[in-house]
């Protein structure tokens, strides 16, 4: 079970190494199904109704975002099963009564999950003979929740990893399996860290493999004293002259994703700028341990780089 990023690359670690890959489960294209998620996320309160219109507002912008070119990471899951002859259900089918019944009728050993984005009831956990396993982009129990790289990214982290556990029906709670670590790398973006876990999770499939074949499928607790989850302060990514330009670093490169979680943005004569991009030269920003520049800015509706930005300080100075 999974979406596009991770699931694809789990899976074609799953075929390589000659599991029996009976269903696959991929992100619903259900229309109605969708709406309803949105609801249950966006609709339900004032406070979720602001954070909805925000999100959509910032992937609007970013479409014209002319800078640098946002690709995927990973593979389809789809795209994957449907190259291997697999049988496929749609997300949306996860909350159907029918099923547990389904997956205990394909003689299902273990559920194996990588982002896959819906909740799965105690129903559907317990149809497997064996296990429900869910692959965490993060070292649990650090870092808990639906945005684990952009977390690390964001707050600096010196490394981070993945997660192979159990699955209860709380999230990212179950007993650990097996995790494989690895460092940040300096100037690293939430992007290039999905690609490189998902490399992780690839190469850590044998040993999950190992762990399921010889039946070694208790784990170990989770430690309580060092739980943290994914979250974030009202106007995170508002760049303030109290960060340090390290901190500032860490916000525009966390945001250099897939998805719009924030829009690093600065004020200048009450008018705001949106930093997309830091280097040597370029529109100066006073920090607090210095000065840091941004050569890629959004103002208004357009971008400005290089000899262009030279344009925009009379039209904000103004």
């Amino acid at each position: 079970m999974g979406n596009p990023g991770y699931g694809g690359v789990v899976l074609e670690a799953l075929l390589a190494n000659n599991v029996k890959v009976v269903a696959v489960f991929h992100a619903s294209q259900s229309k109605l199904h969708r709406l309803k998620k949105v609801y249950r996320r966006y609709l339900r309160s004032r406070q979720r109704v602001k954070e909805g219109v925000r999100r959509l507002s910032a992937k609007m912008r970013s479409f014209a975002d002319q800078r640098l070119p946002v690709p995927q990471f990973g593979k389809d899951v789809l795209e994957v099963a449907q190259t291997h002859g697999l049988r496929v259900f749609d997300g949306s089918f996860a909350h159907h009564r029918r099923c547990p019944e389904a997956l205990r009728a394909l003689d299902v050993d273990v559920i194996l999950v990588a982002t896959f984005g819906e909740f799965l009831p105690r129903a559907v956990l317990d149809a497997p003979k064996l296990a429900a396993i869910n692959m965490h982009p993060s070292l649990l129990p650090q870092y808990r929740g639906g945005f684990p790289e952009f977390s690390v990214i964001l707050h600096g982290q010196n490394s981070t990893g993945v997660t192979y556990h159990l699955m209860e029906e709380k999230f990212d709670t179950g007993n650990i399996l097996l995790q494989r670590e690895l460092r940040i790398d300096e100037g690293e973006t939430t992007l290039t860290l999905k690609s490189r876990l998902a490399r992780l999770a690839s190469e850590a499939v044998p040993e999950l493999l190992h762990l399921v074949e010889h039946d070694n499928l208790t784990g170990t607790p989770q430690a309580s004293s060092n739980v943290s989850y994914c979250r974030l302060n009202r106007d995170f990514d508002r760049i303030a002259s109290s960060l340090s330009r390290q901190q500032i670093r860490n916000l525009i490169n966390a945001c250099y994703d897939v998805e719009a979680i924030g829009e690093p943005r600065f004020s200048r004569n009450g008018r705001d700028i949106f930093a997309l991009s830091y280097g040597p030269d370029g529109l100066p920003f006073h920090a607090s341990d210095g000065v840091i520049t941004f050569d890629v800015v959004r103002y208004r509706h357009k971008i400005y780089r290089g000899r262009d930005l030279s344009r925009l300080y009379p039209m904000v100075d103004s």
